[in-house]
């Protein structure tokens, strides 16, 4: 496809068992204009050959290639982007698409419809839904999704926060927009010092990005459930100590309060400065009392 609007990234690791739901998914989009960027991660199981079924069933669509060592989640899904930008360098909208999870079949097209009415939008995300481990699909939204509800934004109705709004709701209240299935504005991406996700960030790579995105634009949600994320026993979590992602929310926090004293005014960054102390405050100060348990978080190897 010479001038595709979208790219799908697809970073894969040992998803043999349940990625055929999430490529089943892909083929059935609506919305034409798009091409998939699968990246297998050095898979010991069958997904790479899954993945080449894929292309050659739909050459035209999908691309897919093979780390020759494993890189670890956050390293290969920059492989996939690197990728985007050898190959696809125009596309309007990039979205990720985690190997276990699936999007419903008009997630493409009303993803770019919406960023297409709102230029000042820069991330459109979903109402999402869990998928179990057996691969059944329940009525039971995902957390993140729950969250949304419980911040007072209503989970079945579309939305749009401005930028100031969604950054102290982020860091205040942690991250609320799904790793899969959500629609980034390609220039917004690349406008960006760092146009990548942080590897140094072992559990909130995708969290840490959407801060950066909110200093440059608004974000729209989609009160429509598009997006089945799996709960799964395989491989999709990580176990990280609570002081781990404590400070990493900490280093969130504060490197957006930078970033929107930078980028959106001394107003904003005031604004915001309420939360950032919490969060310092919850991460370092109370950091001896908290349990040194650790706990499963949800990131991911792909």
């Amino acid at each position: 496809m010479s001038h595709p609007r979208v790219a799908v990234l697809l970073p894969v690791y040992n998803r043999a068992w349940c990625v055929a739901d999430t490529l089943n998914s892909l083929r059935s989009q609506t919305f034409p204009g798009f091409v998939v960027i699968a990246v297998d991660d050095a898979s010991t199981d069958r997904s790479y050959a899954l993945l080449k079924q894929a292309a050659v069933d739909d050459p035209q669509r999908w691309c897919v290639f093979r780390n020759e060592r494993n890189l670890g989640m956050t390293a290969n899904w920059n492989a996939c982007l690197r990728l985007q930008r050898e190959l696809f360098p125009n596309v309007d909208y990039i979205v990720k698409v985690d190997s276990d999870d699936a999007l419903d079949p008009a997630v493409l097209a009303t993803g770019q419809d919406v960023l297409d009415a709102d230029q000042e939008a820069v991330i459109c995300h979903f109402r999402t839904r869990l998928v179990t481990p057996q691969g059944i699909r329940d009525e039971t939204d995902c957390p993140l999704t729950r969250k949304l509800a419980q911040l007072g934004w209503p989970r079945g109705a579309s939305h749009r926060m401005d930028s100031p709004t969604a950054l102290r709701l982020l860091i205040r209240y942690d991250n609320f927009i799904a790793s899969t299935g959500t629609l980034i504005r390609r220039t917004a991406l690349e406008a960006l010092r760092h146009p990548w996700w942080d590897e140094a960030f072992c559990w909130a790579a995708d969290y840490e990005m959407w801060t950066r995105l909110l200093t440059r634009g608004a974000i729209r949600y989609v009160g429509q459930v598009s997006v089945w994320y799996r709960q799964s026993h395989e491989g999709i979590t990580a176990r990280v100590p609570v002081q781990v992602r404590r400070q990493e929310v900490c280093r969130i926090a504060v490197r957006a309060f930078w970033r929107s004293y930078k980028h959106m005014g001394a107003w904003a960054a005031a604004r915001l400065l309420p939360v950032v102390a919490l969060r310092a405050w919850y991460a370092w100060a109370l950091m001896p009392f908290m349990s040194k348990r650790p706990r499963r978080a949800a990131g991911a190897p792909v």
